[in-house]
């Protein structure tokens, strides 16, 4: 198999290391760039995310400050089962966010595989299904699987394409910091019981998803500049959001309930449009 050779920076410690990528991960004309985990103990104590485009140069890093001791969660288990300790174990942290933002968007999955890796694809499209809230579970969503050979001409930009290896290979969505699934992430490992979690998770979903029904509600009559959508959500839920959580909503509204998000305007931008004028 042939591989880029790619040098990785710690972002903390600027410890240095070489890392090989499967050439094919970089050959699909759609995807722009790829996200890969270095977990703690690859070359240094410290975990983040590497961000590279397809030419195989360094785009960026993010850190990661949540330590994840999977071994007590996985004595709770299924052996028959995924939880989301196994996901973390399979997949890493980076795509479990990332899955997390998919079920909430209704992007498909798609797991990038070689004849050598193992089939989770039945297994992952059961814990998703189990995830989705009540009202949400008539769309029902299947995880597929793709090989490389087909990955390289696959018309992906829309789907979410994962790799057990701890890759990211295309995202249908701008965000590199996925703040408030990192938040829900840190929540549901502070509970031992994988089935509890798999509650908690379902309820945190169905509560965001309210939340992006009345943002989509709202800009079907009228535009809004964010601050004074933001102002709306306040009083409405009687709780304080902030652009980010704002920008996740959008992405569901424009995913999932296929919302003009072009009705919600920034500001600044209005008013630089103006100036030039």
């Amino acid at each position: 198999m042939k591989e880029k050779s790619i040098e990785v920076i710690c972002p903390q410690c600027q410890t240095k290391k070489i890392i090989k990528i499967p050439n094919y991960f970089f050959q699909n004309k759609e995807s722009e760039s790829i996200k890969i985990q270095i977990k703690r103990g690859m070359f240094c104590d410290h975990e983040f995310v590497a961000f590279i485009d397809r030419n195989g140069k360094i785009m960026g890093y993010e850190t990661f400050d949540v330590i994840l001791d999977l071994s007590e969660f996985l004595k709770y288990t299924d052996k028959e089962k995924l939880f989301i300790p196994n996901i973390l174990k399979i997949f890493g942290h980076i795509c479990v966010l990332h899955t997390f933002h998919a079920i909430l968007t209704l992007t498909p999955i798609i797991i990038l595989r070689s004849e050598l890796d193992q089939n989770y694809a039945k297994e992952l499209t059961y814990l998703i299904n189990a995830l989705l809230p009540e009202d949400y579970k008539s769309e029902m969503m299947i995880v597929s699987n793709i090989s490389e050979e087909k990955f390289k001409n696959a018309k992906i930009r829309d789907g979410l394409v994962l790799s057990p290896l701890g890759l990211i290979a295309n995202t249908p969505w701008n965000q590199k910091t996925l703040k408030y699934e990192i938040q829900l992430l840190e929540k549901v490992l502070k509970i031992l019981d994988p089935k509890m979690q798999l509650l908690i998770l379902q309820g945190e979903f169905e509560i965001v998803l309210h939340h992006a029904s009345f943002i989509t509600e709202k800009i079907k009559s009228k535009s809004y500049f964010e601050e004074d959508l933001i102002t709306e959500f306040n009083m409405q839920f009687k709780m304080q959001i902030d652009r980010e959580y704002l920008n996740l909503l959008k992405d569901i509204v424009l995913f999932r309930f296929k919302g003009d998000i072009k009705q919600i305007k920034n500001r600044s931008l209005a008013n630089l449009k103006k100036s030039l004028w």
